[in-house]
């Protein structure tokens, strides 16, 4: 869930702004291909392939419980209960999320509303944030926070197919992968460049009643290889796909 709020980012040394474009990066987008030239990863009734969902996200906390956290790489993801927000739509849990190496807080985002599952790969961490309402399909935000420096990105913003953003090493260069509008993006970490790679192509199938859920790498080599988890008429669903 989510609702217009301030953030912040906290570097071991100081704490800044979440605005604070010297803080955090804005990626670039590569130059555009056009969405017909985009290949398709078709999804349709006859390839949705059961899925046994399993509860790999945060466990929010509450009023009684005020932290939860996950440990990816020896890196605390911690979810801190803030309290509830009034607002036109009701009243609203809050939370703080946060990244931390041992004493120190690498990265701090308060007032958030809904948070996805977290990724780790390398020196990196990945992690897609609401600050808006979520019933009102408000969009998240993917943030990438390197865990030997803290430096932190945001990769992509505006978000409305909410998804986890896995970390992979294809060869020598390493990739964050996420979903965007119905479109799979890649966003090179060494370049700060984000594009779009593929699109999805729903086939007698309304994809409004259809939501990306997950990103499930299956293979970095030859090719990256993923499972794509949905969310269909109360059930989980995978499509497989790979990308040359």
């Amino acid at each position: 869930m989510s609702a217009g709020c301030r953030g912040s980012v906290r570097l071991p040394a100081a704490q800044r702004q979440v605005d604070s474009l010297p803080v955090l990066a804005l990626a670039t987008s590569a130059p555009v291909v056009a969405e017909n030239q985009l290949p398709a990863i078709l999804i349709a009734p006859g390839l949705l392939k059961p899925y046994t969902w399993r509860n790999e996200m945060i466990d929010l906390p509450d009023s009684t419980q005020r932290d939860k956290f996950r440990m990816l790489n020896g890196i605390k993801a911690n979810v801190n209960w803030s309290g509830s927000v009034p607002l036109e739509e009701g009243d609203f849990e809050c939370y703080t999320f946060s990244l931390i190496n041992k004493k120190d807080t690498l990265f701090r985002i308060d007032s958030v509303f809904k948070i996805w599952l977290p990724e780790a790969g390398g020196d990196w961490v990945s992690i897609q944030l609401k600050k808006e309402v979520a019933e009102t399909n408000s969009p998240g935000t993917v943030y990438l926070v390197n865990i030997v420096n803290g430096e932190a990105l945001v990769v992509d913003q505006d978000i409305h197919n909410v998804t986890n953003a896995p970390i992979v090493k294809v060869e020598d260069v390493t990739y964050v992968f996420y979903v965007k509008d119905d479109k799979i993006y890649r966003y090179n970490i060494a370049e700060k460049k984000t594009s779009a790679i593929a699109k999805l192509k729903y086939k007698d199938i309304d994809g409004e009643s259809i939501d990306p859920y997950k990103l499930e790498v299956m293979q970095t080599a030859p090719t990256p290889g993923f499972r794509l988890v949905l969310h269909y008429n109360g059930r989980y669903y995978f499509i497989p796909f790979s990308i040359g």
